[in-house]
């Protein structure tokens, strides 16, 4: 017979404990991609926690070895569904924490439908699925509500567990009075009898005595008679012995322990799930954290990686008409995020978006003198956001009714170098943005940054003013390294106080120094237009940048706008030798693009501060087309209006040149 040694049973216990450890850690490493099977779960009642319940499939999907697809059953008898609105609202009492490569899927429910139509067309998508987070209030009322029921509860025990002693001790005084009379009426008898026989003794006595007297020869004889005696327990005094226990109903203290504001988190160190078709609220309530700082509650925070969210309603109502209580829609802390198209996760993904992807942003931000809390806040990098709008109605023609003062804003860690990282920190593509009082779109720090195919200010359709502050903030936050480098491409930046601030904020602009940008690139894209450059939807001004290493804007139509196209440089500032690359090249200032040529004029075409290479722009129907200070040469070659600028008149413009 042959054994098993020590060093074969060894390892065996690591080959087994090697199998668990692949098991466990399998889940990391399959994505939605992958062709495998995933586990599904039902979600089929609104409950905040429980068999059927959301939270209970998301803590099956966190225990699955494999992807796990979460899918919607509900019926409208569900006491979470709402027929005027045809929706269902789940309540959460804690943040949804959603796993690895887990899909929740709210057009699985029986009703629901994705959008068909592209951006510049209305969203026609039909969502069921609500989901919101219950209020710090709502909750302590239906824990105080439950424990008082609980209490109720016991105090009716008890209350009838005292009303059954009060039965049985008045059954046992009725018992009681019952045997007192039996025990009367014995002694009667007994003392009746007792009579009967002294009276039967007397009466033997005396026939005996009388019979002695007869008798005088007879013996004398004695009788003795003994009476029994009865004796009777005393029933009052044990029965009133018997104790009654009152019942004591003790309140529970309600933990204090501070909740998580936020509505759904994707947990820190999960890649790989997927929101779709959902309608999210986040919370009105700002919870504190244990210093007492203000922790503002975001409908979704991305802490992990890899992770998409598409075709959702975030910040707004199930109409996708009206914003909500939100405060931050969106907040994404990590790395390689996908808001919209999944397709798009690579850098080199190109072409349409897909219609069902579209995410529509509202949230309602915080403003006040010493904080400006944005709807949207991407501080993780490499992320990108395709398909989308924030502040515009799913219609896309108008404003939502209530929108932040800073619509989104990146603050993203930076590199120690300018050319530290190639890929973009944050990307945007086919997105639509207006409203914010204060700043549409902000970069306040970032290493790449690339736009394309963006509408800032007007309608999805970009043929009418919405409306904004500025529609795109870009900054350096470091104090003394070059750093940023951002690329805008087809994209309308119209009907704003400013269309661009680039390199410097507004208070800034006449600034000694301000960190500087390492690159910008703005290319075909329209500054004071329609999407096509044939109609005027004025800025107050189109662009102002100042401190940027390498400025080339290209292909742009910079027109209709009620004060300056585009100024670069600062009055009253001096240049600097590191500002020596600036070029503009085959813009159209104030007229419209060919072929209509229409008049679109600015008042000023083009205000240069800083030394600059003007080549192939066409400066028609302006105030003036370019003003420069004194102290600044242009190198012109090739302006179509540049090499008539004496006579001016072909060209209806005012121009000002360095001599």
């Amino acid at each position: 017979m042959k054994f098993i040694t020590k060093r074969t049973i060894s390892a065996l216990v690591l080959c087994l404990l090697a199998s668990a450890l692949v098991a466990i850690d399998n889940k990391k490493k399959i994505h939605w991609e992958d062709q495998v099977d995933p586990a599904v779960f039902e979600v089929s009642n609104t409950n905040s926690f429980g068999p059927g319940s959301l939270q209970r499939a998301i803590e099956k999907a966190g225990r699955s070895e494999l992807p796990t697809e979460i899918k919607f059953i509900l019926s409208t008898t569900d006491s979470g569904y709402n027929p005027e609105t045809g929706t269902w609202l789940i309540q959460l009492e804690k943040p949804l924490e959603v796993p690895s490569n887990t899909f929740i899927d709210g057009f699985s429910q029986k009703g629901s439908s994705e959008n068909t139509q592209d951006l510049e067309h209305p969203d026609n998508s039909v969502l069921k699925i609500e989901i919101q987070r219950k209020s710090p209030e709502t909750i302590r009322a239906e824990r105080l509500a439950t424990q008082l029921a609980e209490e109720a509860l016991k105090l009716a025990a008890a209350l009838k567990a005292e009303a059954e002693q009060r039965a049985a001790e008045e059954a046992a005084l009725a018992a009681k009075r019952e045997a007192d009379e039996a025990a009367l009426k014995l002694e009667e008898a007994l003392k009746a009898e007792a009579e009967f026989k002294r009276a039967v003794e007397e009466a033997a006595l005396n026939a005996a005595n009388q019979l002695v007297e007869e008798n005088q020869n007879s013996a004398d004889f004695t009788s003795e008679i003994r009476s029994p005696e009865a004796s009777f327990e005393n029933l009052d005094e044990a029965l009133l012995n018997i104790e009654i226990q009152p019942t004591v109903v003790a309140a529970n203290a309600m933990s204090e322990s501070e909740i998580s504001p936020d509505t759904i988190v994707f947990v820190k160190g999960s890649t790989g799930s997927r929101l779709r078709g959902l309608i999210i609220h986040g919370s009105p309530f700002v919870a504190r954290d244990g210093q007492g700082e203000a922790l503002y509650p975001a409908a979704i925070r991305v802490l992990g990686d890899e992770h998409v969210i598409e075709g959702c309603y975030v910040g707004v109502d199930a109409s996708g008409e009206n914003s909500d209580s939100t405060v931050v829609a969106l907040a994404v802390e990590g790395n390689h995020n996908v808001i919209g198209d999944r397709r798009f996760a690579s850098q080199k993904s190109k072409g349409k978006p897909h219609p069902a992807s579209r995410v529509i942003l509202g949230g309602l931000g915080v403003t006040s003198q010493d904080k400006d809390v944005p709807a949207v806040l991407f501080t993780g990098k490499y992320n990108r956001v395709v398909n989308g709008q924030f502040g515009i109605k799913k219609s896309g023609t108008e404003l939502l009714n209530a929108i932040a003062s800073t619509g989104i804003q990146a603050i993203i860690p930076v590199a120690a170098s300018a050319d530290a990282a190639k890929v973009s920190d944050l990307s945007f593509d086919t997105f639509a943005a207006a409203g914010s009082k204060r700043m549409v779109l902000s970069l306040t720090s970032f290493n790449n940054a690339d736009f394309t195919n963006v509408s800032v200010g007007t309608n999805s359709s970009k043929t009418a003013a919405l409306g904004g502050g500025i529609g795109l903030s870009a900054l350096n936050s470091l104090e003394k390294t070059p750093q940023g480098n951002l690329v805008i491409t087809g994209s309308v930046f119209s009907g704003l106080s400013t269309g661009l601030v680039l390199g410097t904020k507004l208070s800034d602009i006449s600034a000694s120094s301000v960190p500087l940008l390492n690159s910008v690139t703005v290319q075909n894209c329209f500054i004071g237009s329609n999407g096509t450059g044939t109609k005027a939807i004025p800025n107050a001004n189109g662009a102002v940048t100042r401190n940027i290493l390498a400025l080339t804007v290209t292909g742009n139509t910079i027109s209709g706008n009620q004060k300056i196209g585009w100024q670069h440089g600062a009055q009253n500032v001096a240049t600097t030798s590191a500002q020596k690359n600036v070029n503009f090249d085959s813009n159209y200032f104030g007229i419209a693009t060919p072929p209509s040529q229409q008049p679109l004029p600015n008042t000023i075409g083009l205000s240069l501060v800083e030394p600059a290479l003007l080549k192939g722009n066409i400066l028609k129907f302006n105030g003036y087309g370019i003003v420069t200070s004194k102290a600044i040469k242009i190198n012109a070659r090739a302006n179509t209006n540049i090499s008539n600028t004496k006579a001016n008149t072909q060209f209806a413009n005012k121009v000002e040149m360095a001599k």
